[in-house]
């Protein structure tokens, strides 16, 4: 702080730096690649390629090792602490489960509506034994519940 009281460009110049400070892209290749393309609810959300969560490719039905998917760390960046994910796709429910095998998820949170558009959105796949209905965090209307997956031995 002293140098800056002495140098009062110093402090100008920084500004001036912070400024016209641009972040690198983020590129996005893996997820718009041909065949990956059709495995994203939405190509304006689209998994990082320097922070996305990698299939093994020899268990994948497509060769290929994409899922719409990101780490959320916590304090050890080796381990996740959660991971987020879309909604899978009818075309990326294996997908979705393989992830959910080899990274060792035992709960599986939706924080999405259960309806888009008038359709179920993905209930089927969470439906079933162990599912409990919790509380809409936001309470926007249409919308009542999320659910919550405990997988066995959890």
């Amino acid at each position: 702080m002293e140098d800056h009281m002495k140098n009062k460009d110093r402090l100008a110049k920084e500004w001036e730096a912070l400024c016209a400070y641009q972040a690198e892209p983020n590129a996005c290749t893996v997820g718009l690649k041909e065949g990956n393309a059709k495995k994203n609810r939405s190509s304006a959300v689209v998994a990082y390629d320097h922070s996305r969560i990698p299939l093994k490719v020899e268990n994948s039905q497509g060769n290929s090792d994409y899922i719409n998917a990101s780490p959320i760390m916590d304090h050890d960046p080796r381990n996740p602490a959660y991971i987020a994910t879309q909604g899978p796709l009818p075309s990326t429910v294996a997908d979705f489960w393989q992830m959910v095998w080899e990274n060792g998820c035992v709960v599986i949170v939706m924080l999405t509506p259960l309806v888009e558009s008038g359709t179920e959105a993905v209930l089927p796949l969470l439906a079933g034994r162990g599912v409990q209905p919790v509380p809409h965090l936001r309470g926007e209307p249409g919308v009542r519940t999320h659910l919550v997956r405990r997988l066995p031995g959890s």
